[in-house]
């Protein structure tokens, strides 16, 4: 196994002095800005970023359930010295051409997508996104998110919450990627939500400069605002998530209302008072409990499930405590290192212009204030698009969203 790890790397080493990233500079091109224009001055389609979250999640769901993002993703694992089973689980998607009657690898460019906190590698999101890359040409590389039960159930061998581990790893499957399927034009990285610090971790960590830019899609500014915003979400919502909206009848009319309506005149008051709860409760508060429930798994070396109670109690700052006991919040220093702005100052500045950032202000998981001092130091309409509204990763299902891609891909 170590020799097959071995040539893996060895390979990728010598691969990768053939890929030299272009000079070009993350910044949005300029028809971005009309398109962006032209997005503000139409009527918002939802005044609410949580009803803009929940249908977005909803519509990606749906039309993965239906086959709408059909592409050849293929499911593997790359060897990794970074885990106890020495391998990590990936997703595939590959570009393929037709030489003389024999299907092959084509030469393209590639897209490493990091998901979103919890995110794993084949759910609806990892379909959507890569359908929109595979269809522009790319290559497309998956690795899961490193708080999510595919990641995790390969028992990496370093302390959970290593951030700066977490981008080696995904440097080695870049590099591994290229070693096997070795046609590659340059590398990319599109990341959402959590996934957005994990992106910015392995530009930090790209010492050879494997990665031409990175895109970051509607990331948390201060990580434990976030998380402060999502424990209120849980309290606020929690008596009319469990007795209302989580129930069979309620559930079934809110997704049939979202996959139906376009706009807020098409929902009911019903499907508008359950989003909160269920963008809450069933999209991130399910996830924590299954990860949680894993990591405890591991650690008693026996099958862990909560209680009814005890699920419905837990809060992110039960996780953080309970996994993280090492970095508690209140320390100023470790409490920066969950800010956008720090990971952004880390990289010399003549790098920092290989990222980009799309976001709504609408978005529910941060504060619109807590965007100016980044937008004053770092962030200007070259490299950073502020839609008006789409809330937390909703306005990726918008059609004039394929538009931006279109001019930027």
């Amino acid at each position: 196994m170590n020799s097959v790890k071995h040539l893996f790397l060895t390979l990728g080493l010598v691969l990768i002095s053939v890929i030299t990233p272009s000079p070009v500079s993350a910044t949005w091109s300029q028809p971005s800005q009309s398109w962006l224009q032209k997005f503000r001055d139409a009527p918002p389609r939802f005044s609410d970023g949580m009803v803009s979250t929940a249908w977005g999640g909803i519509w990606r769901i749906e039309q993965s359930l239906q086959n709408k993002f059909y592409i050849p993703m293929v499911e593997t694992h790359y060897p990794s010295n970074y885990f106890k089973k020495s391998r990590i689980k990936v997703f595939e998607v590959l570009r393929k051409t037709t030489v003389r009657q024999v299907e092959e690898v084509a030469m393209a460019p590639l897209i490493v997508y990091l998901p979103g906190i919890f995110g794993r590698g084949n759910s609806g999101g990892g379909s959507k996104t890569a359908y929109d890359y595979y269809a522009r040409g790319y290559h497309v590389l998956i690795v899961p998110n490193p708080i999510s039960t595919d990641y995790l159930g390969d028992r990496p061998s370093y302390k959970f919450g290593d951030l700066t581990t977490d981008g080696d790893v995904v440097i080695e499957a870049i590099k591994n990627f290229i070693a096997k399927n070795k046609k590659v034009k340059w590398v990319e990285l599109v990341s959402e939500s959590y996934g957005s610090y994990f992106s910015l971790v392995v530009l930090n960590r790209d010492v050879e400069r494997l990665i031409r830019r990175t895109t970051l899609v509607s990331p948390p500014i201060d990580l434990v605002n976030s998380m402060d915003n999502f424990d209120r979400f849980f309290d606020e919502s929690d008596e009319e998530y469990h007795s209302i909206c989580a129930g069979k009848k309620q559930f079934s009319h809110f997704v049939w209302d979202m996959i139906t309506g376009a706009q807020d005149s098409d929902l009911d008051s019903s499907t508008s008072r359950c989003a909160k709860p269920i963008v809450s409760w069933w999209s991130f508060h399910r996830k924590m409990i299954q990860t949680a429930e894993l990591l405890r798994s591991q650690s008693r070396g026996e099958g862990y499930h909560f209680s009814d109670q005890e699920r419905r109690d837990y809060r992110f700052s039960h996780f953080s405590k309970e996994f993280t006991p090492d970095q508690p919040q209140g320390d100023p220093e470790i409490r920066k290192l969950g800010t956008l702005e720090y990971w952004i100052s880390q990289l010399p500045s003549d790098q920092q212009n290989r990222v980009r950032i799309i976001a709504s202000e609408d978005d529910p998981i941060n504060e619109r204030v807590d965007w100016d001092g980044l937008e004053a130091r770092y962030l200007d309409s070259s490299n950073f698009i502020k839609l008006p509204w789409g809330g937390h990763v909703g306005f990726i299902m918008l059609n004039e969203y394929q538009s931006l891609l279109d001019i930027n891909f």
